[in-house]
């Protein structure tokens, strides 16, 4: 398994966010959410689905967010989210910032 602060994919992410809960990592690119859990008891789809309510209750909507248990579809996931942010970046970085702090805030 790789290890979570060492890969070359999170040092292009501004917008990563680290946890030692059900979550271990989420990154954020535009309103597209993809975390991993390493836990395989953790229920994937309940906790998409509580992101995008509570996100949605904070007035961002049509969000999409996956969780993945599987780290190597998560990497595969968040460096396809970042090739696509190399084309779109120039006024994301607020959103994705409210997005981060959202879902910081929820996480404690």
């Amino acid at each position: 398994e790789y290890g979570l602060g060492k890969s070359k994919t999170f040092n292009i992410f501004k917008n990563l966010i680290q946890f030692d809960g059900n979550i271990q990592t989420i990154a954020i690119s535009g309103k597209t959410i993809c975390g991993y859990a390493r836990n395989k008891k953790v229920d994937t789809n309940y906790c998409a689905r509580h992101i995008k309510s509570i996100l949605a209750q904070n007035k961002i909507e049509k969000v999409t967010v996956k969780i993945f248990h599987d780290y190597v579809a998560f990497l595969s996931r968040a460096e396809g989210m970042n090739n696509i942010a190399a084309v779109e970046r120039a006024d994301q970085q607020r959103l994705e910032d409210d997005i981060k702090q959202i879902i910081m805030d929820i996480s404690l």
